[in-house]
């Protein structure tokens, strides 16, 4: 019995310690992965900022500036820190919208909500969890279409006790996204799901109409 009870413990030890590392690699892997996407989103920003002073908008470029610049510190600053109370996070995704709504104009409006009880709370999500599925929401479902986009975030406990962070858009839709981003939108997602581990799990549904026409996408975050 006692050799049985040394086996199980070792094992449930084993399965322990290669979760923690399949997790810490996940982790690596975005920052890794961060570090890639990061200059594509520089060089719009900078180019951004150059078409403002070339147009005489030099008010207009100085905010962009100091937006940029803001949340260039955020990442910075986040990058080392594996987890960040949630409304630091809320704070980020804010800068980060805010930023691409600069950059973008009219093309997308968008929704911050999360409930007082989240906000004042101390629970602690993945830094930089959200930030993915948001540009995902963007770039790959709201800018391929032909309507004016929209993305809604909502932040709130269940009544688990869990929290449940939604991020919501009215683009093509995750498939006929996936299907053309695939390589991207895959490691993304299964990126996501490991980091998450077993304190989370990641739902991901197309939002479609009366007449089963897609109407956008529903990506839900469930953190224990």
């Amino acid at each position: 019995a006692g050799l049985f009870l040394l086996l199980g413990g070792f094992y449930f030890w084993y399965k322990q310690r290669a979760l923690v590392q399949k997790q810490t690699a996940a982790e690596m892997k975005q920052r890794l992965l961060r570090a890639q996407l990061n200059p594509h989103f520089l060089f719009n920003c900078l180019n951004s900022i150059q078409r403002l002073y070339i147009d005489g908008q030099t008010t207009k470029a100085n905010d962009f500036i100091a937006d940029f610049a803001q949340l260039m510190r955020d990442i910075l600053e986040n990058t080392s820190r594996t987890h960040i109370p949630i409304y630091e996070e809320v704070n980020y995704i804010e800068s980060y919208l805010a930023l691409e709504k600069k950059r973008l104009g009219d093309k997308f409006d968008y929704e911050i909500k999360i409930s007082p009880d989240a906000a004042n709370s101390d629970f602690e999500v993945p830094s930089f969890i959200i930030q993915p599925l948001v540009e995902n929401a963007l770039i790959h479902g709201i800018l391929p279409n032909n309507i004016k986009g929209k993305i809604g975030v909502i932040i709130d406990f269940l009544a688990n006790e869990s929290l449940s962070i939604m991020v919501l858009d009215n683009g093509v839709g995750f498939y006929k996204s996936n299907r053309s981003n695939e390589t991207h939108n895959s490691k993304g997602m299964e990126l996501t799901k490991t980091r998450l581990g077993r304190n989370g799990k990641l739902i991901v549904e197309e939002i479609k109409g009366s007449k089963n026409e897609i109407l956008g996408t529903k990506v839900e975050l469930n953190l224990n």
